[in-house]
């Protein structure tokens, strides 16, 4: 044959060849991919082996695929051969979670890592074509929330790996993990705690966006440790394959308010990603109305009648169907409500399906209506982080922060105004407080301490002067075992303080060093003066600690009302010495109070923490939903102040509610419910 006539032969057959290999994989590609991504390496490792049992009830059929990357963790659960490493499996029917069914072993991989992620969903979408995909993020959940207690910044996070240092995934982070991966998925589901913030729906609304019916699924509140009912899920996915990504996440929200039932205090919802733009334009329109400062107490009264889900935990989320109801059913202003009426609108289009326990619903407080929103009850529990980092849409766009800023300053203004004005060049305007109100003259006393707190603006790389009164001991800073000794910090619950520089000139202290992103008005930072083993003067009156404060600027402002203690030989001033952190800025003595645990669901650690306003014995027990004692925690005599316990022996324990009480002398302080996972 001729050599040119070879080469159309060849050229013929290897065309051939490609439309036979294309009309193959075409035939092969399935209706769905279903890839869940598995982060068992964490305290609910045996719910991740029971969910992967879930999955293999129905397993992968002609028309779904069912595939998992899954990791484990040390300590948790041992069964199907206790490996440790990173595995992915193609589930079929009746498979078991073991090295003999996995298709590969990638080793010990951080879950918590926006690679491994991204990694994942190529490996899934290139190995397992599909029409449609849904991916699955399985783990511990955040919404808008704090890492840990005191940490900032917050965290709309999933996916912690206990492996790695509790690293985690944030939104962001996701988000870029699917860009990465070059997939634009028909559905995302969070199977984790309060995951249902439209923050969190917003920053994924992009990689949903090449799919018209392409949807979310996330719970506003705590998820029970079992998760996603993927048994019936699948099964129905089973039975009708050609569903889009809403259809499954109408029938996921549904089958698992089933699972649960009408009268848990669970919930779960189906959000139309290609709704999310045109709510977020009606959420800025009703945020931008609300800037008339006739209408804050109905307002307030709006946002009192809006329970947050797991706000014991630290979690601010409120339902924006329920809040916008509320504040069209309290004002009175005309443009408020017709905005109000307008992003209740914009919800029910964008929210496809909710399922809400009836101890999640309106009558509960909470509606419960498919999507939430950051927002706390005071300006002492908001994060300025909200503002600075974490936006949905830019920073230029979004007014909810800005709503929220007028809110707490109780000046919602006119006309968009925010209202504010400041007496010191806005930088540090503020309250100060003592820690008592009364002394007697002429008596010893071990400490005082003083209480600054931002208003308004930021006294970061700023300073503070405070004048001790005349007749007192004279400050020092060179012994703490002499009179007068002062020290200053910055406080803020729950974290490690940070010491500040303080000189001393007669009777005036100045405090500098503060550092720059410290103690600004939407921090929980307060300024602290503790002057120990002072010695009040004989002629009796009103004492004031003179204070001035400024930015950084270092340009000094008066406060208008400068804190004072009453010198007084009445019965009042007479009490014994009462420790720095045990009046409230009141002068009022703070009461006992015990603390949620945290993290509450908990296995095997938990922190327990509570405030005594005195020295004693003091007892913190745990009881089973029988009433009988099953451990204690504490048993010992404490000092008074406030105390935190480590308890790592959940693991001894079974499954289910426990209750712990804490009693002071004897005398009950108060109990609370604590729920171990298994």
């Amino acid at each position: 044959m001729h050599k040119s006539m070879q080469r159309y032969v060849l050229l013929f057959f290897s065309i051939f060849l490609f439309i036979f290999s294309a009309g193959n994989l075409l035939a092969a590609q399935k209706e769905w991919t279903f890839a869940v991504y598995l982060d068992a390496d964490c305290n609910l490792e045996d719910a991740g082996i029971s969910d992967f049992l879930e999955m293999a009830k129905v397993g992968s059929t002609d028309k779904i695929n069912i595939v998992v990357q899954m990791d484990r963790a040390s300590g948790y659960d041992k069964s199907y051969g206790d490996w440790k490493t990173c595995k992915r499996f193609y589930v079929t029917k009746n498979m078991k979670p073991t090295k003999d069914n996995q298709i590969e072993d990638i080793g010990e991989a951080n879950m918590g890592k926006p690679q491994t992620l991204s990694d994942f969903v190529s490996w899934a979408s290139v190995k397992y074509p599909a029409k449609k995909y849904a991916f699955v993020l399985w783990n511990h959940g955040g919404g808008w929330r704090e890492r840990s207690a005191g940490r900032t910044p917050m965290a709309r996070a999933i996916c912690w790996d206990e492996g790695n240092s509790d690293d985690c995934l944030y939104m962001k982070e996701v988000r870029q993990a699917f860009e990465d991966g070059g997939l634009g998925c028909d559905l995302i589901g969070f199977d984790a705690c309060l995951m249902g913030h439209f923050e969190v729906a917003y920053e994924l609304e992009n990689v949903l966006a090449t799919a018209s019916n392409s949807a979310l699924v996330f719970s506003q509140e705590v998820e029970p440790g079992d998760g996603w009912p993927y048994d019936t899920i699948l099964s129905w996915l089973k039975t009708n394959p050609t569903a889009t990504g809403e259809d499954l996440g109408k029938k996921i929200a549904e089958k698992y308010g089933s699972f649960y039932g009408s009268k848990s205090d669970t919930t779960q919802s189906c959000i139309k990603s290609a709704e999310l733009k045109n709510l977020a334009d009606k959420l800025n329109d009703f945020a931008d109305s609300i800037d008339d400062n006739s209408q804050l107490k109905a307002i307030q009264t709006a946002r009192e009648s809006c329970k947050a889900y797991s706000e014991s935990d630290g979690y601010y989320g409120i339902d924006i169907y329920r809040f916008a109801d509320q504040v069209d059913k309290n004002v009175t202003n005309s443009a408020i409500k017709s905005k109000a009426s307008a992003l209740k609108t914009a919800v029910n289009s964008a929210v496809k399906h909710t399922f809400r326990g009836s101890q999640r619903n309106d009558s509960a407080k909470y509606g419960s209506c498919g999507l939430s929103i950051y927002f706390p009850k005071t300006k002492t529990l908001y994060d300025s982080a909200y503002g600075k980092e974490i936006l949905f849409g830019s920073a230029a766009a979004n007014k909810w922060d800005d709503f929220l800023q007028r809110y707490y300053s109780k000046n919602l203004g006119t006309g968009g105004s925010s209202g504010g004005s400041s007496s010191s060049g806005g930088y540090g305007t503020g309250t100060a407080a003592l820690s008592r109100k009364n002394v007697a003259p002429n008596k010893s006393y071990s400490s005082i301490t003083y209480t600054f707190t931002p208003t308004e603006g930021s006294l970061g790389d700023g300073k503070a002067e405070i004048t001790i009164p005349s007749g007192w001991t004279a400050p020092q800073t060179s012994s703490s075992k002499k009179n007068g000794y002062v020290k200053s910090y910055v406080y803020r619950t729950k974290t490690k303080s940070v010491p500040l520089n303080v000189s001393v000139s007669g009777q005036k202290i100045t405090i500098t060093g503060i550092p720059s992103d410290r103690l600004s008005a939407s921090s929980k930072d307060k300024l602290k003066l503790s002057y120990t083993k002072f010695v009040t003067p004989s002629k009796e009156g009103t004492a004031t600690f003179s204070t001035k404060v400024a930015g950084s600027d270092q340009a000094l402002a008066t406060l208008k009302k400068q804190p004072s203690v009453l010198v007084s030989s009445s019965k009042s001033a007479m009490r014994g010495d009462i420790d720095e952190e045990i009046e409230t800025e009141d002068g009022e003595t703070k009461k006992a109070t015990l603390n949620q645990n945290y993290p509450n669901p908990f296995n095997p650690s938990a922190t327990f923490s509570y405030f005594i306003p005195e020295g004693g014995r003091v007892s913190l027990k745990l009881y089973n939903v029988a009433g009988q004692e099953v451990d204690t925690i504490v048993e010992e005599d404490q000092s008074a102040g406030d105390h935190t316990v480590q308890y790592d022996s959940g693991d001894k324990l079974s499954r289910g509610i426990y209750y712990y009480r804490l009693t002071l002398n004897g005398r009950e302080v108060g109990t609370k419910r604590a729920v171990v996972l298994k």
